[in-house]
C-alpha cells in the first residue's frame, strides 16, 4: 500500500516529467520522419540530409507560390511567449536561390485566427536565422493570446523551390537578436540594430560603382602591407600545418551537386581562431609541399562559413556587442 508521502513523491515526479514534456515541445529537431503533426499544401515535406544545422538531418519543403506549413497542436507553452526572459523564437532556412520580394510569413494561430506573426525574407542563398521576440518584434492582434493551437509558414513568394529548415525552438530563453536582411523589423529589449545598417544598409549607397586609379593603387598597397603583416616573419611549423589539416578535417565539409555541408558553424566558434590562419600563412609564404592543399582547406572553409551565413546583412556575421562573438574572429 503507498503511503501518503510516497504519493506525494509521486505526483511530484509526475508533475516534473510532464513539465519537461511540455517544454521539450517548445523545440524541434527535423531528424528521422516528418513530425506527424507537420503537413504541407502546395508542396511537399520530407527529411533530408542535404543540409542542416542541427543533427545530421533537416526538414526539406519542396514548395510552389502559396505554399502551407501547417504545425498542428505544437505544444508551445503560453506562459513562456509572454514571458520577460524568454518570449524569443527562432530557426534556420537553407535556400538554394534567392527570391527578391519573396518572403515566409510565419503566424502563429488560436483556432483560425492569428495571433502573432512575422515575415522572414527569402533574398539570399545558404542558412539564415529567422528570429523574432513575441513581445518586442512580431506583429500582433489587439490582446493577443498566448496559446496556439497551430502554426502557420506561407510562402510568399513566386515560382518554386526547395527550402530546408531546421532547430526550431518556438519559444526559448531570451537572447540579443540582431537585425539583418531577413528580420529587418527587429527591435525593442535585448535587439542589437546596429550592425545591419554598418555592414550593408548605410554603406551600399555611398560606395561608387567605379573605383578610381588611385583608389585601386591604394587598396594594392593596403593588400601589401595586410599580407606581410599577416604572414608573420617566419614560416608556419610543419607540425603546426599538420595539425591545422587534422582540424580542417573534423569539419567534415562535403561538395557535390546538391552544395556545400558540413559541421554546422554559427556565430560563436573560438576553434576558428588559429588553425585557418596557420593554413593561410602556409599557402601566402609559398615554400612548402602542402601550400596548394592549405589554399584549397582555406577556400573551402570560406565557402562552408558563407553558406552557414556568416556573409554581409545576416545576423550570423560575428559582433563584439552581445558577446565574446567578435573576439573570436580575430584571426580568420
Amino acid at each position: 500500500m503507498i503511503t501518503l508521502p510516497q504519493f506525494r513523491r509521486l505526483l511530484v515526479c509526475g508533475a516534473l516529467i510532464l513539465a519537461s514534456l511540455v517544454h521539450a515541445q517548445n523545440t524541434v529537431d527535423p531528424e528521422g520522419s516528418v513530425p506527424a503533426n507537420w503537413t504541407a499544401t502546395g508542396g511537399t515535406l520530407s527529411i533530408s540530409p542535404l543540409h542542416y544545422k542541427a543533427g545530421t538531418q533537416s526538414l526539406r519543403w519542396d514548395w510552389s507560390a502559396g505554399s502551407v506549413l501547417t504545425v498542428a497542436n505544437p505544444g508551445i507553452t503560453a506562459a513562456d511567449v509572454i514571458d520577460f526572459s524568454k518570449n524569443t523564437c527562432d530557426f534556420w532556412v537553407w535556400n538554394g536561390t534567392a527570391a527578391p520580394g519573396g518572403k515566409l510569413r510565419v503566424e502563429f494561430l488560436n483556432g483560425a485566427t492569428a495571433q502573432y506573426w512575422f515575415d522572414f525574407y527569402l533574398d539570399y542563398t545558404g542558412w539564415r536565422r529567422a528570429v523574432r521576440s513575441f513581445t518586442n518584434d512580431m506583429a500582433k492582434k489587439t490582446s493577443p493570446s498566448a496559446t496556439f493551437t497551430s502554426v502557420r509558414i506561407t510562402v510568399q513568394a513566386n515560382g518554386a523551390g526547395s527550402l530546408f529548415l531546421d532547430d526550431f525552438t518556438w519559444v526559448g530563453d531570451r537572447f540579443t537578436r540582431i537585425r539583418d536582411a531577413q528580420n529587418p523589423d527587429i527591435t525593442g529589449a535585448s535587439a542589437l540594430t546596429t550592425c545591419f545598417s554598418a555592414y550593408g544598409v548605410a554603406l551600399d549607397p555611398v560606395i561608387p560603382p567605379t573605383p578610381t586609379a588611385a583608389e585601386l593603387a591604394e587598396l594594392n598597397t593596403i593588400r601589401s602591407r595586410w599580407l606581410a603583416a599577416t604572414k608573420g616573419t617566419s614560416t608556419p611549423s610543419a607540425s603546426s600545418v599538420t595539425s591545422a589539416g587534422t582540424s580542417f578535417t573534423a569539419l567534415g565539409i562535403v561538395e557535390d551537386a546538391n552544395g556545400i555541408r558540413g559541421v554546422p558553424l554559427g556565430a560563436f566558434n573560438p576553434g576558428l581562431e588559429s588553425w585557418p590562419l596557420t593554413l593561410a600563412r602556409d599557402y601566402a609564404w609559398g615554400t612548402s609541399a602542402t601550400k596548394t592543399a592549405s589554399r584549397d582547406k582555406v577556400l573551402q572553409l570560406a565557402r562552408h562559413l558563407m553558406d552557414q551565413g556568416h556573409v554581409a546583412d545576416s545576423n550570423t556575421v560575428p559582433t563584439e556587442a552581445p558577446g565574446p562573438e567578435g573576439y573570436s574572429y580575430r584571426g580568420l
